[in-house]
């Protein structure tokens, strides 16, 4: 929506959300959560109490769209499991690397 104005920008989205009835569950998105969160503590001042609006920005929303499908076959790990996983990832490169012989970390 591009409107010239501030207050028309506020006022547009603020009358279309009020066209609902008060228990609809709404997804808003906005450029960034602070403009979203802008929009709702408006309504809470001109409608009182509101519940269902869901805010988010684009980035967070996509974020939390892709995480599931990201999250597919991911474990949740412990310090000793990261721990574990560098440990193989530093052991994995210096073999690649040829490090085992007589570099790095060795003394003659």
């Amino acid at each position: 929506m591009q409107l010239p104005s501030t207050a028309e920008r506020i006022a547009a989205p603020a009358e279309f959300i009020r066209s609902f009835a008060a228990a609809t569950e709404l997804l808003l998105v906005g450029s960034s959560r602070e403009a979203v969160d802008d929009l709702v503590r408006g309504l809470g001042h001109t409608s009182g109490a509101t519940f269902g609006l869901h805010h988010f920005s684009f980035t967070r929303l996509a974020a939390r769209l892709a995480s599931r499908r990201l999250a597919v076959g991911v474990r949740p790990s412990s310090a000793v499991g990261a721990e574990a996983l560098a440990a193989r990832a530093a052991y994995e490169g210096a073999v690649r690397n040829n490090y085992g012989d007589n570099s790095a970390g060795r003394k003659a």
